[in-house]
């Protein structure tokens, strides 16, 4: 949005019901004077080569050893499955300077948040400010995780509302599961039973024509 919180952050005192805060948490607490954290960030190289098929067998193919300075190449060619006469790859600078990506974690780093931590908790009890997220939890989540931060994040400040368009999809499928799984209980009869039942029905329908 072009807006820096820190900021406008004076002027948004008293005008916020609730403020969820998802940056670097020794950012938000800098007056404190505790010290830094430490943060890897990234520079992408983009390339554009004249290649038909792909650069490489992967869309992501991770580069661990000290055999180059990059620590991985993506291709987005992969994503899409197109078609073309080139394709783009860039490659993953891992620096400390730039924007925060991911924390770094090490034992002097663990005990600088863990003081953070506890000033966050004061915040959120007396002024309603909650971190979420990688940089405010100084923690590393894949993107399923950092979803999950985030809706368990709502759950405890909202207190686990009732959400109807969720909670009727849960309550299929559940009704769903259960159909199934009954059906899968029920008792199925062996060949000789199967058989015998037959048989046992064909006499029965004589017998009746004959009366």
């Amino acid at each position: 949005l072009g807006v820096d919180y820190f900021k406008m952050r004076k002027s948004l005192q008293g005008r916020c019901g609730k403020t969820i805060f998802t940056g670097p948490i020794d950012r938000y607490f800098q007056d404190s004077k505790l010290g830094k954290l430490e943060y890897r960030s990234i520079n992408f190289e983009a390339e554009l080569l004249k290649n038909s098929g792909y650069f490489q067998t992967h869309s992501v193919v991770n580069y661990p050893g000290p055999e180059v300075d990059f620590t991985r190449i993506v291709e987005y060619k992969h994503y899409f499955h197109q078609q073309s006469d080139y394709t783009i790859t860039v490659k993953e600078y891992s620096t400390d300077k730039g924007d925060p990506y991911y924390p770094v974690p090490n034992p002097k780093n663990h005990e600088l948040y863990k003081k953070y931590q506890e000033l966050a908790q004061k915040e959120e009890k007396e002024n309603n400010v909650y971190f979420v997220g990688r940089l405010a939890s100084y923690k590393y989540f894949n993107m399923d995780a950092a979803i999950d931060n985030a809706l368990d994040m709502f759950n405890e400040i909202e207190g686990s509302p009732a959400q109807p368009d969720i909670d009727d999809e849960a309550e299929s499928a559940d009704a769903n599961k259960k159909k199934t799984s009954s059906a899968s209980e029920k008792p199925t009869a062996t060949a000789s039973e199967e058989t015998a039942a037959k048989k046992k029905g064909t006499a029965s329908t004589v017998s009746d024509s004959i009366n």
